[in-house]
């Protein structure tokens, strides 16, 4: 009888601490994770000094394989949808509302440049230090050929969002998209580094998201749906793959 009630007078004060530390718990749970919780990560970009993007502005950076992730001053709040880097000091990042930020020391220090839009920008890319594109939405496709300093916009004459955009060398290069008076995919291609654009029939509704090629010739589109183009004859995609699930 006295081992049962010391046993009972102890539930009380049992009960108190179960729940208080699980109060902390949930307590160190939410300031914890809540930051990494709320922030979206859009792209990354290979290089020594690998970074990735995400929204609010924020930049990481890691040097050693990501073990360790660290967080640059963009110098902005605006979320961020792509980076270029062409080394391991020089690199742009391009984002909400027309951002345009230029880094030459490995993201150290980030820089605003002017892209004379406040169009979304979604993707940049660079051939080399001086020569880049970025696109995005409004039909926005713009060129620069002094690092960034100044940025020139291309008329393509339609209603499109492009979502990315990557250039083999100073005269060819691709974005892709949706056409908004089609609601269609969208591939345009270029062979005179912008001043003129042709469409490349796709065979797809679904929007496309993203382009490389390895060389002139030999290329990949991917997009909504499961939506995967392949071309090796620098143009005219072929769906190699269509996932509707």
């Amino acid at each position: 009888v006295m081992i049962d009630s010391i046993f009972h007078s102890f539930v009380p004060v049992f009960d108190s601490f179960f729940f208080f530390f699980l109060f902390l718990f949930f307590l160190f749970c939410f300031f914890f994770f809540n930051d990494t919780a709320t922030t979206e990560i859009y792209t990354l970009s290979l290089h020594d000094a690998l970074p990735i993007l995400g929204n609010y502005g924020k930049i990481h950076n890691t040097t050693d394989g990501g073990f360790i992730w660290n967080l640059q001053t963009s110098g902005t709040s605006k979320d961020l949808f792509d980076v270029r880097f062409v080394d391991k000091n020089i690199g742009w990042v391009v984002g909400l509302s027309g951002v345009i930020l230029k880094t030459t020391n490995g993201g150290l220090t980030w820089i605003a440049q002017s892209s004379g839009s406040n169009d979304h920008l979604l993707s940049v890319n660079f051939i080399n230090s001086l020569i880049g594109w970025a696109v995005g939405f409004g039909s926005k496709i713009i060129k620069t050929t002094d690092g960034g300093e100044n940025w020139v916009n291309q008329n393509v004459g339609m209603a499109a969002y492009f979502y990315s955009v990557f250039f083999n060398d100073y005269n060819n290069g691709w974005v892709v998209g949706a056409n908004l008076n089609s609601s269609n995919g969208l591939v345009l291609k270029t062979t005179n580094g912008g001043t003129d654009w042709e469409i490349n029939p796709c065979g797809t509704t679904s929007w496309l998201n993203s382009v490389y090629f390895i060389n002139l010739n030999t290329g990949w589109v991917a997009g909504g749906n499961g939506t995967i183009l392949k071309t090796t004859t620098a143009g005219e995609p072929t769906n190699i793959e269509v996932d509707n699930n």
